[in-house]
């Protein structure tokens, strides 16, 4: 059940906030963190409980703590009684800390931080915990990749789009403009060496300005996908007759019925 639980949502935030939510239904605790390293040292990314105020701490990977000794080793360990170990660092401030367990955050042969789980009370944990400890971390460390990795698809996505819209500026709108610039350049001398060929570089100039024009709107619309969605069908694709009109020498008509909104993935 936890498992559903943790894989059911992509977005890292949320992910995080299941795992201190489920993480209670297996293992008691009253402070519990989770470090994510990167190549310097391991952040606390989430705390709860008695680490909540020391979010976005970060602690070196050779520091002499319990939980960087965790991630190098790729080990869970448990410490029954702090107050009896000498080379314990009460690294909270404000509350007691004498139980602690920490399992590592694997991803087949990586590890990418540390979940700990304490108590105030001395003994509060036996093996049977730890073991149930480190299944969990398991799982969490799975569904943290799991969003990780679509963040980074969603980034990529994104700037592919972002990538394609700038080939499409340069390869239409930017052509069209920088024609239309040439003709205009060119006009005044047209015309005064012959008024016709001044009108026909007069009407390439409104074709080109007109292409350009038609061309924006559709990117614009692309940037847009709440307009997409809210604009019916019938003049979206007459925008797009409209483009075509603007772009080749040739006459697009457009007879379209009007029809309800779509469902938005259909639309």
């Amino acid at each position: 059940e936890v498992t559903a639980v943790l894989t059911r949502s992509l977005d890292l935030e949320t992910v995080l906030q299941l795992i201190f939510a489920e993480l209670g239904r297996v293992v008691a605790y009253q402070g519990a963190a989770i470090f994510l390293a990167d190549d310097l040292a391991m952040g606390l990314s989430r705390a709860f409980g008695f680490g909540a105020p020391s979010i976005d701490r970060r602690i070196p990977l050779d520091a002499n703590l319990r939980a960087v000794a965790v991630y190098r080793r790729r080990q869970p360990r448990k410490i029954d009684d702090t107050s009896s170990c000498a080379d314990w660092i009460d690294w909270y401030t404000g509350e007691t800390i004498l139980s602690w367990m920490g399992a590592p955050l694997l991803i087949g042969p990586t590890t990418i931080g540390v979940l700990t789980v304490d108590h105030a009370a001395a003994h509060s944990y036996v093996a049977q915990d730890l073991r149930t400890l480190e299944a969990f971390a398991h799982q969490a460390a799975i569904a943290i990749g799991n969003a990780r990795l679509f963040t980074q698809a969603t980034a990529a996505a994104a700037a592919a789009e972002r990538r394609r819209l700038a080939r499409e500026l340069h390869d239409s709108v930017s052509q069209a403009l920088f024609l239309a610039n040439l003709n205009a350049d060119i006009i005044p001398q047209l015309w005064e060496q012959d008024q016709a060929l001044g009108r026909r570089a007069l009407g390439d100039l409104q074709q080109f300005t007109r292409s350009a024009l038609a061309e924006m709107r559709t990117l614009l619309l692309e940037l847009r996908p709440s307009a997409l969605v809210a604009t019916p069908l019938s003049e979206l694709l007459g925008l797009l007759a409209a483009a075509l009109s603007a772009k080749h020498p040739l006459r697009v008509e457009a007879e379209l019925e009007a029809v309800p909104l779509l469902p938005a993935d259909v639309q």
